[in-house]
């Protein structure tokens, strides 16, 4: 943002007095190249101050985007869309207990675990393609029982461990291999949970879609929609979320529970409708968003190229009315017609990010029962 609304300055002023010094004691210039030095320092010193003025005028409109990625990171945190550490030792310890109940993670306390890795889960390492990370983790594999933690802070306390985190390679090995089938697990499932106050007593039905939302900022989120199947009523978007992270934290197994087929239809086809409506709401917001954003580039770039041709402009409207050398006054020009050629082709970039995509896929489904 800075740079786009001060532009592209030739120098900090510590450096430009430093060099406008240098110039005024150097013997080989002319009077004239000194005048002229000293000139175009300070229209630029100048250009500068009216620049950080400027600045300083615009700055309030970004107050309220602070604000905005505040609030989503306040949301984000209230509402579990984030991968704790306990998160990815979960998700490991169900990818060993459907793929390879041979090898266990074992938690030692204090953010670190101990996998117990077997032969197949060392086939199934090498096996994926080849990352910079590959041989360091099956040396790892190889020593049968190896330290190993989800925690950062854990991690950088103590460096004998092998830090698994969200993007290593053995975590989007798994990922891919859920991707492809290979996982074990069936989109369909009985979840129980412990009531709370804002999760009554009951029998529910939960459908889980991935909307991907493409523009300038791609989003990829998961949609839930918890629905009672006795009173037909759904949880609200931040309840639905709060209970899909209560699902996954907390959930257990349950048996079958006797539900009328009628109210099961029902309650699945209001389920759809609703997941639709909020899938319409999430790409309207996101198509605002975005043209917000493109505009914002747009005027960005716009400025930044008005302040660079303007010093040039500048430049070039001095030297014609001092009749300076005709090879300096053409690369004036030259400079000019690259900044504007520049400028539309920055435009024409951006402009391509206006157009939004968005579509949802049901990935999971099942009943919740509440006791």
């Amino acid at each position: 943002m800075f740079e786009s609304y001060i532009g592209d300055l030739e120098a900090i002023l510590g450096n430009e007095i430093t060099n406008l010094t240098k110039d005024l004691f150097d013997p080989e210039l002319s009077e004239e190249q000194r005048k002229r030095r000293i000139e175009e320092a300070g229209i630029l010193l100048e250009k500068r101050k009216q620049q950080f003025e400027e600045w300083e005028r615009s700055s309030p409109q970004f107050i309220g985007h602070d604000e905005y990625y505040r609030q989503e990171v306040d949301r984000a945190q209230a509402l579990g869309r984030f991968i704790r550490p306990e998160d990815l030792a979960r998700f490991v310890t169900d990818f060993l207990a459907h793929y390879d109940r041979r090898s266990e993670l074992i938690d030692d306390g204090l953010g670190v675990y101990r996998l117990e890795a077997s032969d197949k889960l060392l086939q199934f390492v090498i096996g994926q393609p080849e990352d910079s990370q590959k041989a360091e983790f099956c040396r790892v594999l190889h020593q049968k029982s190896s330290r190993i933690t989800f925690d950062s802070e854990v991690a950088e306390k103590d460096k004998s461990l092998t830090f698994l985190h969200v993007r290593h390679f053995f975590i989007r090995a798994i990922v891919e291999a859920h991707r492809h089938g290979e996982g074990g697990f069936h989109p369909v499932a009985r979840v129980r949970l412990n009531t709370d106050d804002n999760l009554p007593p009951g029998d529910y039905l939960y459908l889980l879609a991935r909307a991907t939302v493409r523009a300038a900022r791609e989003q990829d989120v998961l949609l839930p929609v918890v629905i009672n199947l006795d009173s037909a009523r759904a949880l609200d978007e931040d309840a639905s979320e709060l209970c899909l992270s209560r699902m996954v934290n907390e959930g257990a197994d349950t048996a079958p529970p006797t539900i009328d087929a009628d109210m099961l239809r029902t309650a699945h086809a209001a389920a759809e409708a609703i997941l639709v409506k909020r899938f319409d709401a999430r790409r309207g917001n996101a198509e605002r968003v975005n043209q917000a954003f493109v505009d914002a580039r747009l005027a960005s770039v716009r400025e930044s190229y008005r302040l660079k041709i303007s010093r040039k402009q500048t430049l070039l409207d001095s030297a014609r009315s001092r009749t300076l050398p005709p090879s300096y006054i053409r690369m004036l020009e030259g400079t000019i017609r690259n900044l504007a050629a520049e400028q539309q082709k920055r435009e024409a970039e951006i402009e391509q990010l206006k157009f939004v995509t968005a579509e949802h896929v049901l990935i999971a489904a099942g009943v919740l029962r509440v006791s």
